[in-house]
């Protein structure tokens, strides 16, 4: 008690370096497997949690920030932290697990007056398999998990040489979005990207468990989307817009940022390279890349109709401490040369990002609902009332905006003050222009 956020956070991190995390395991029948939890980097999110506990006692009612006080003092509060881990090795565990488990099965055979019937065969669902896994570790378990494997049972059909040498008619082409031309055993399968210089390679384990049985084999494209997912948060690059300046000289505009464009896993056509290289026995696939342009590309400058200054907005903060007026500082230095597009909705949340001690902030005096507490980013306010004003001056649409609970000598006159809290409490408008807005502190 009586810790900052930032404070908490170092404590936790300091004194708990080793999270305790229960064993996870999967099971069928007999079988068990248990989940190698180095590979997964797994570790607690102290920060989400530094932050639920922060919120204890702070909500915006009356009533039920008392009934939290009063909790938190009789009897505390538990606040487990979430769980943070690499989705992408979790998925590998259950494609290696699902290898050992599945079970090829055996169609049914005659042999002259003998029948020899048919062998169910046993295929697990990766994607079920892997969700019910993420849901268990998301909701951050105290006690061993221990989760069943998601499995379908099939009857595999004879292939067609079988079929041939015992007599049966074979049918003339393959089910739909089959694979007929698939050899029974699995090489590895190069995805390249030849733009961005990527060489990367599927095992034959796991492209094993990304087919299904049967005479015509076909790909599991769900269990391959979802892998592909996993992936995408890797490869992914968002676009970066430009940061601008106007001179209001010669009103001219210059680049402060550059922009830079972002690229971005096609995860549709990825899956149809795949499926043809594997249909075809070929040992490349493409891995599908696109290019996502920046919405504020410096390249269009002339394009986007800044000339002149449209509105301005001014709030005073004489009298601030030192760490109230660096916060100021801080987030004002967010939204220096951003551009809003048109038809686009300006997010100040969005634009300052997180209000915490690692992104440069101090603790400083806070409003809480209809107290004043010592809270990290104390005097970014003074930043949202003064965008607020600028653009409720220009008579742009206020899409979202909270005044404070009481007012403060700070922002003046009641009414034109402009709340935020992080994530939650934002202030929001919309660009209902042709052309683009540029902010300049």
């Amino acid at each position: 008690g009586g810790m900052t956020r930032a404070e908490a956070l170092a404590e936790l991190t300091q004194q708990i370096p080793n999270y305790p995390m229960p064993a996870v395991s999967l099971y069928r029948s007999d079988q068990q497997w248990l989940l190698q939890q180095a590979s997964l980097r797994v570790a607690p999110d102290f920060l989400s949690a530094v932050n639920q506990a922060y919120l204890v006692g702070r909500e915006r009612r009356f009533l039920g920030r008392l009934g939290q006080q009063v909790l938190a003092l009789v009897g505390g509060i538990n606040i487990m932290p979430p769980l943070r881990y690499d989705q992408t090795q979790l998925q590998q565990f259950v494609f290696a697990v699902a290898d050992e488990a599945s079970q090829p099965g055996r169609p049914a055979r005659q042999l002259g007056d003998l029948t020899i019937p048919a062998e169910a065969g046993i295929r697990v669902d990766v994607g079920a398999t892997t969700t019910a896994l993420m849901a268990a570790l998301n909701g951050a378990p105290t006690t061993a998990v221990h989760l069943p494997l998601v499995v379908t049972e099939f009857t595999p059909q004879a292939t067609d040489a079988e079929a041939t040498s015992a007599g049966e008619a074979v049918p003339e082409t393959a089910a739909p979005g089959s694979l007929a031309a698939l050899p029974l055993g699995f090489s590895p399968l190069r995805l390249v990207d030849e733009q961005y210089d990527i060489d990367m390679a599927l095992d034959p384990v796991f492209i094993s468990q990304l087919m299904k049985g049967g005479a015509a084999m076909q790909l599991d494209e769900s269990a391959l989307r979802t892998y592909l997912a996993g992936l995408a948060e890797q490869l992914d690059i968002a676009p970066h817009d430009a940061r601008l300046r106007f001179n209001p000289a010669t009103g001219g505009v210059t680049v402060l940022q550059e922009s830079h464009n972002g690229r971005q896993l096609d995860i549709a056509a990825t899956v149809a390279s795949i499926r043809d290289a594997l249909a075809n026995q070929q040992a490349q696939a493409t891995l599908v890349l696109t290019e996502v342009p920046p919405a504020v590309d410096m390249n269009r400058i002339a394009e986007m109709g800044i000339r002149e200054l449209i509105a301005s907005g001014d709030s005073y903060f004489r009298g601030s401490s030192a760490a109230r007026v660096r916060n100021i500082e801080v987030a004002a230095e967010k939204f220096d040369g951003l551009v809003i597009p048109p038809g686009e909705i300006f997010s100040f949340n969005t634009g300052v990002e997180d209000v915490t001690a690692a992104n440069g902030f101090e603790d400083s005096l806070v409003i809480m609902g209809d107290t004043t507490a010592v809270g990290v980013g104390g005097g970014v306010c003074q930043v949202s009332t003064t965008i607020f004003r600028a653009a409720y001056s220009a008579g742009f649409p206020i899409v979202e905006r909270y005044n404070h609970g009481y007012v403060v000598s700070w922002y003046g006159e009641p009414g034109l003050d402009a709340t935020i809290y992080t994530p939650t409490v934002d202030f929001r408008f919309l660009n209902d222009t042709g052309a683009y807005l540029l902010i300049e502190p």
